[in-house]
């Protein structure tokens, strides 16, 4: 049986991913994959996003693969968070 911890570590891992791609990129737009333990996509996962400097706030439901796009992002610092229903929220900084 899987723990609440190891559904974190992938809920976070898909995040940092997310990441990672923003800032190779450079871009205004924010793509990711949520996972599960077993590698399938999330599909009941959220996923928002929130400027620092301004509080705007952008929101998406991730696709049957569990992906997410975020387009028109201005440059800044932003919180990200991603939640489904089993599995614990997880929220970052970028």
């Amino acid at each position: 049986m899987k723990t609440h911890g190891t559904r974190w570590l992938t809920l976070a891992i898909g995040i940092l991913v997310a990441v990672q791609v923003f800032a190779q990129v450079g871009s205004r737009t924010l793509r990711g994959t949520i996972t599960s333990p077993d590698g399938s996509g999330i599909t009941t996962a959220h996923v928002s996003i929130k400027s620092i400097a301004n509080g705007d706030t952008k929101s998406v439901n991730a696709t049957r693969d569990g992906s997410y796009v975020i387009s028109d992002l201005q440059p800044g610092t932003y919180e990200i968070t991603a939640s489904a229903s089993g599995f614990a929220d997880i929220r970052t900084k970028l």
